[in-house]
């Protein structure tokens, strides 16, 4: 994975360094919307459970390097939130588990644009982002409230409450994620500066979240798609 951040690091030196010796137009803006994230894991000791894609928020800036009229280099450094949930069904239905973990993102990707003036593009890309935050919350089963029905066949559980921020392991806590994108959307010029646009973007984690080592034997991945709208402006 070193290798990979370094390779990752040089390309964007790269751009940059093209950008201010090059004709290549440059574009700057902001976008914003929202994430819907899944867990991918075999979720081992999770009998009668189902695993919830849950919504929430991304943001960040927009850099773009227009390399051709058909192709553009774009990476957009920001915020994503990656949430998802444990839900228990059966006897504890009502129970559930739910973790919330804010990363700050960076991809690069690269598009490939059709059209005329409603500009429609597509691409894959690459993106690292780091673990900043999290925190988890629920009911959970309070094990001393059980109590017997009059049928004497079965017993109710109260449901506790709880939230309460992450705090890191370094031995179990990979905060360092790697993956691969895609990435699809529209773009239309409201004049010769600025253009709005729509975009839809899918990134899947290769690095798992929790490491694999004597305290953990199982591996989980994330797997998030955003939509987000975005204001351009055209620095050339």
């Amino acid at each position: 994975m070193a290798n990979a951040l370094k390779g990752f690091l040089i390309l964007l030196i790269c751009l940059f360094i093209n950008s201010s010796t090059s004709n290549a137009q440059v574009s700057l803006g902001v976008e914003g919307g929202f994430s819907l994230n899944h867990l991918f894991t075999k979720m081992i000791g999770y009998n009668s459970t189902k695993n919830v894609t849950k919504l929430g928020a991304t943001t960040g800036l927009i850099i773009q390097y227009k390399l051709t009229d058909n192709t553009f280099i774009e990476t957009t450094p920001g915020f994503v939130s990656k949430k998802y949930s444990f839900a228990r069904t059966g006897l504890l239905k009502g129970a559930f588990l739910s973790f919330e973990n804010n990363y700050l993102q960076l991809p690069v990707t690269l598009n490939f644009v059709f059209g005329n003036k409603l500009k429609f593009f597509l691409g894959p890309g690459i993106y690292t982002a780091y673990w900043l935050s999290g925190s988890e919350y629920g009911n959970i089963p309070d094990i001393f409230s059980a109590s017997q029905q009059a049928d004497d066949t079965s017993d109710t559980l109260t449901l506790v409450y709880f939230k309460k921020s992450h705090r890191f392991d370094p031995t179990l806590d990979n905060r360092w994620e790697f993956g691969v994108s895609a990435s699809c959307g529209l773009r239309y010029p409201l004049n010769e500066k600025y253009k709005i646009g729509l975009s839809v973007k899918y990134y899947q984690a290769l690095t798992s979240r929790y490491k694999v080592n004597t305290a953990n034997t199982y591996t989980n991945y994330n797997g998030t798609g955003t939509a987000c709208l975005s204001l351009i402006y055209s620095l050339n």
